[in-house]
């Protein structure tokens, strides 16, 4: 068990574990670590806790010290040194006509090194711009090109909600946002609705898609008919979080609208995917194995073939020696009617023949317990 306490810089973004030893340190508690940027301060985002060393990323670093009263007073020069040499890094870049954006400017707390953050749509030669600002600055210089969501983590600001962006105040790590979350919750199509100010889709889409995805596994499908207590009506409308449907009445001639909640109606649940045939799991349609669709999906790659070795060996000990089964002697039938045409329960036989095998491969790769459909040896290719 190691004590590892998370590390903040600038008091918001992820927080970093580091080693605390023997240290004992509270929430917001300023420390100086080294950090693979160099010499820095931070601020605890917790108490310290004990974790197992496979919950953590090797080698960890250690903090070095609780920060001093000299050290917070660095802090706090560097940060009146980072406005100014914003004012000049903006000023260098417009004079090399460069096409960036510079968004910050950071210090290390021993001042060897000046970061400055940008955003730019391609890559950028900056290397006479690194030489012009290095010979002002004489320290070392780092260009760091960031993305949209941390430029709007690091200027701040309010969303269409009217409080601080979540980036900039608590959230610790971007989560993955699709369109698909925003089709779920019903919301408006329209960019400028569902965008945050970085111009990607907003944060707070994901805060509460398990909450809907949990409701829409139990809620009836749209346009599904459903009982009522005043009897069988179609959906129109769901509101998933308050587990309510809107239906109209089948016998009704009127548009009138009624709602009620998930437990009043009666309906089938939908299946779960896992629950669904391996054929609709794989293609989201049945090719032509209705039959085994009373099976679970786990057993669909091996019940055909034990199906039909079961039909076999009953077949076999139902018809005596010497005397023809009701399948064979219907093979037999369709064979002799239609000659150049294989049973459609039977495969079709090959002529055996001394050149090689060819085979065809139709459509894309088939998924496991997928039975093809016979193809006839007329459509096969010929030399």
């Amino acid at each position: 068990m190691i004590r590892v306490t998370g590390v903040r810089f600038h008091g918001v973004g992820k927080a970093y574990d580091f080693a605390l030893n023997d240290i004992t340190v509270d929430k917001g508690t300023a420390v100086v670590v080294e950090s693979v940027r160099g010499l820095e301060l931070g601020f605890c985002a917790d108490s310290g806790k004990a974790r197992e060393e496979e919950q953590l990323v090797l080698p960890l670093r250690p903090v070095l010290r609780l920060a001093t009263p000299e050290d917070l007073e660095v802090y706090t020069e560097n940060t009146e040194l980072e406005k100014e040499a914003y004012i000049i890094g903006r000023d260098k870049i417009r004079e090399h006509e460069l096409k960036m954006t510079l968004v910050d400017v950071e210090y290390l707390l021993d001042r060897q090194k000046i970061i400055f953050f940008f955003t730019a749509d391609d890559r950028i030669d900056f290397r006479n711009l690194v030489k012009d600002l290095a010979s002002i600055f004489h320290r070392r210089i780092e260009l760091r090109q960031i993305g949209v969501r941390d430029e709007a983590r690091m200027a701040g600001g309010c969303g269409i909600c009217g409080r601080e962006l979540c980036c900039s105040s608590w959230l610790s790590d971007f989560v993955p946002v699709s369109v698909k979350m925003a089709k779920m919750q019903s919301l408006s199509m329209n960019p400028a609705k569902i965008s945050g100010c970085c111009g990607r889709l907003m944060c707070c889409l994901k805060y509460e898609q398990d909450q809907y995805e949990e409701a829409r596994r139990i809620a009836p499908r749209l346009n599904s008919v459903v009982e009522t207590p005043r009897g069988r009506a179609a959906v129109v409308q769901l509101h998933l979080l308050e587990e309510e449907a809107v239906v109209r009445l089948e016998q009704d001639d009127s548009d009138d609208l009624f709602r009620y909640s998930f437990d009043e109606l009666n309906y089938e649940h939908p299946p779960r995917r896992e629950q669904l045939p391996i054929c609709w799991q794989a293609h989201g349609s049945c090719h032509g194995c209705a039959a085994r669709h009373d099976q679970p999906a786990g057993d669909a790659e091996t019940a055909p073939s034990q199906s039909a070795a079961a039909g076999e060996t009953a077949s076999a000990e139902a018809a005596p020696a010497g005397t023809q089964t009701p399948e064979a002697a219907r093979a037999a039938t369709a064979a002799v009617e239609r000659p150049d045409q294989a049973p459609a329960d039977q495969p079709p036989t090959v002529e055996p023949s001394n050149r090689p095998a060819r085979t065809r491969r139709v459509g894309r790769p088939q998924a496991a317990g997928f039975i093809p459909h016979p193809i006839d040896p007329a459509d096969l290719p010929q030399n």
